[in-house]
């Protein structure tokens, strides 16, 4: 038994206890690692707030698969533009369907910063990039013929791929705009190949899409801008 000094003190230990509850501490410790671990998991904050950080850094490390658009991708024709909100049904050919869309938008109002949708007789032309460091370019136009309408995207096309008037593609995609504009679908669109061209050594396919009507269709894992994931590949769904 231990020695007690004083009635109603605390037993003094003797040496062999001592060390024998110091044999038992040597047996049962822990790394601070274990510590933290078996603390960690009777926290239910601090558990909260791991998978919300693992859930940053796995929108950080995916970022450019999860955004729609490239970071540089801007448009200086529609500054300070609102959010869009989402129409979930389309009225189609076929009947209503759901398959949610944006309207397109314009600047109507420099001074006060109002947009409005644009009318559905508008065309639009919208180039796929075919590299990460060449940004996306889009033209629309809303003029009153379709003869106006077909210069107008004729004319963007041909500067941005710095194509000749003559050219063959000139030609070709002057067909499709037409191709297009007499289709009896409001929102018909056509994908059109412009031609080749070699970056960094490879030949990739220029191509761009001629749509009608005012209306952008949403989807997942569509095609767009390209991007170099994780610096491993380049990859183009978003």
């Amino acid at each position: 038994m231990a020695n007690t000094n004083q009635v109603g003190q605390q037993p003094v230990a003797t040496e062999e206890q001592i060390q024998a509850s110091r044999q038992g501490i040597a047996e049962k410790s822990e790394s601070m690692w274990a510590i933290y671990v078996r603390r960690f998991r009777k926290h239910a904050l601090g558990k909260v707030g791991l998978g919300i950080l693992i859930i940053l850094y796995l929108v950080a490390l995916f970022a450019d698969f999860l955004s729609p658009f490239d970071m540089t991708l801007t448009d200086k024709t529609k500054p300070r533009h609102p959010r869009t909100r989402i129409v979930w049904m389309y009225n189609g050919p076929d009947g209503r369907e759901f398959r949610p869309f944006v309207y397109e938008k314009r600047l109507v109002n420099v001074a006060l910063g109002e947009y409005g949708v644009v009318p559905e007789r508008a065309m639009r032309l919208i180039t796929l990039p075919i590299s990460y460091d060449r940004p996306q370019t889009r033209v629309i136009t809303t003029a009153t013929t379709a003869a106006e309408r077909r210069d107008d995207l004729l004319d963007e096309a041909l500067h941005h791929y710095r194509l000749s008037p003559d050219s063959e593609t000139a030609a070709r995609l002057t067909e499709a705009i037409a191709r297009v504009e007499r289709d009896p679908n409001p929102d018909a669109r056509e994908l059109f190949r412009v031609g080749t061209v070699e970056v960094n050594g490879r030949e990739l396919v220029q191509q761009l899409i001629i749509a009608k009507g005012n209306k952008n269709f949403l989807g997942l894992f569509a095609r767009g801008t390209p991007y170099s994931f994780l610096g491993l590949f380049e990859a183009r769904r978003h």
